[in-house]
């Protein structure tokens, strides 16, 4: 892929980030995204995501870096596509605000930008996350409409009965169309891993779908933590995470 514009977009975000001075945290992860209904296209997503998050315990900043290849069996454009997302945070004791953006390059020269801000609370067992923002595709009118720009908010709650156990519920509002989504995360004893999958169904349509279907699976690798809810909270890995992989 050649993206010359891209390298320099990528390096001035990161820039702009500021990490703070503290031991960077680690996580990866491995996901299938199991689409039904995309375009009318087999458009399943196999995605790496990778970041280091730098957390001092009252502000901090994370990087991410993420390589999506579609399946053997799409023939559409763009089957492979590089994102890179940071995103800078301020913490209290069960508080976290912050602001970031994702910038994703296409195979043939296309673009998306996503800016956003998000807050997170936790109430013992609970933790709720709202992120709001806008996104920019170049292409072949990506939204429905045929719009190339859209809105975006995601209101998610996740509850945590035990250390190694998460379930969430989150609605995603995409302009006009809203998608409703429940998962669950469970972390390997003794192992700096954990698997988790999600469910995400259309309530009326998405972008230009009449119906839309997603299942995503993975496996997901990171620091060693004592609980899956500090594990969110230190990393901040879920910060701007959206159900669904909007691309």
């Amino acid at each position: 892929m050649n993206f010359p514009k891209f390298s320099t977009l990528v390096v001035t975000f990161a820039l702009a980030a500021g990490p703070s001075l503290a031991g960077p945290v680690y996580d990866t992860s491995f996901t299938y995204f199991a689409r039904d209904n995309v375009g009318g296209t087999d458009n399943d997503i196999i995605r790496n995501t990778t970041g280091l998050t730098f957390n001092d315990g009252g502000e901090g900043s994370r990087f991410t870096l993420s390589l999506g290849v579609r399946n053997s069996f799409f023939d559409g454009d763009y089957p492979v596509d590089v994102q890179v997302e940071a995103l800078r945070f301020r913490q209290w004791r069960t508080s976290t605000v912050g602001i970031g953006g994702r910038i994703g390059g296409f195979d043939g020269g296309e673009f998306s930008v996503e800016a956003m801000g998000y807050g997170i609370r936790e109430w013992g067992d609970f933790t709720g996350r709202g992120v709001i923002g806008l996104q920019a595709v170049t292409g072949n009118d990506a939204f429905a409409d045929g719009r190339n720009v859209g809105a975006f908010a995601v209101g998610e709650i996740s509850y945590y009965p035990f250390d190694p156990l998460a379930f969430r519920a989150a609605v995603t509002v995409d302009d006009i169309d809203a998608l409703a989504t429940v998962g669950a995360e469970f972390a390997v004893p003794r192992l700096p891993v954990s698997l988790f999958a999600d469910w995400t169904l259309a309530l009326n349509r998405y972008r230009n779908d009449q119906y839309y279907n997603d299942f995503s699976f993975g496996i997901r690798i990171a620091s060693p933590f004592n609980s899956l809810q500090e594990r969110d909270r230190v990393s901040q890995m879920r910060a701007l995470s959206r159900p669904v992989d909007p691309q």
